[in-house]
């Protein structure tokens, strides 16, 4: 009998149980800036912390409900190489993103994790990652008025 606790979903449920636990004594911390009972600061972590909780459980329980046992397997070889290779450029796109700027470095981060991931059709990744950019900087500088790291490219 293989032991339930190697099991992927029960792991899965473990840290995401633990992540709701954490993320709900942060929103405890949060002050509250406003009089409403419901809408303050904490609300929405407070939301999210329910919402894992409910998740974590559910995985949990999903190996006794199921009564079947889905191994937890590491990547290896090539799968290694490739999950390496993609904390890199998340690493990169990290300590980059001063001096190349959101655009720059988002554009370059997503065409090369396509790359990477082997797209099939290069021309649809280009456009996909230029869409996804050009959408994120739109919401975020002009409806909510974040600002970006201006980089190379100067907006």
């Amino acid at each position: 009998m293989t032991s339930i606790y190697r099991d992927k979903n029960f792991l899965s449920g473990a840290a995401i149980f633990i992540l709701s636990i954490f993320l709900y004594k942060g929103s405890e911390a949060i002050p509250a800036t406003e009089k409403l009972l419901l809408m303050r600061a904490s609300f929405f972590p407070l939301v999210i912390s329910i919402g894992l909780f409910i998740c974590g459980v559910t995985l949990l329980t999903l190996p006794f409900i199921r009564k079947k046992v889905d191994l937890l397997s590491l990547p290896g070889g090539k799968d290694m190489l490739v999950l390496l290779i993609f904390i890199a450029f998340i690493y990169l796109y990290i300590y980059t993103m001063e001096f190349l700027g959101f655009i720059l470095g988002t554009l370059l981060y997503l065409l090369l994790s396509m790359l990477l991931l082997c797209v099939k059709n290069k021309i649809q990744g280009l456009l996909l990652a230029l869409g996804v950019t050009v959408v994120i900087y739109f919401i975020f500088v002009t409806f909510l008025k974040v600002p970006f790291p201006a980089g190379l490219l100067g907006f």
